[in-house]
């Protein structure tokens, strides 16, 4: 499973962050919503192509 951290900048604003992923200007939902996607995302396994 990726590692991923929720923080607050010193702006006020949300940020997420993961192994050469970094999203930020977020809203605290906006940053909670992002990280449970991208684990969802990481939990799936591929589709093999034809």
């Amino acid at each position: 499973m990726a590692e991923i951290s929720v923080l607050q900048n010193g702006d006020g604003l949300w940020a997420v962050t993961a192994q050469g992923l970094v999203v930020t200007g977020l809203t605290k939902e906006g940053a909670e919503a992002f990280a449970a996607s991208f684990l969802r995302l990481g939990d799936q396994q591929p589709t093999p192509k034809s």
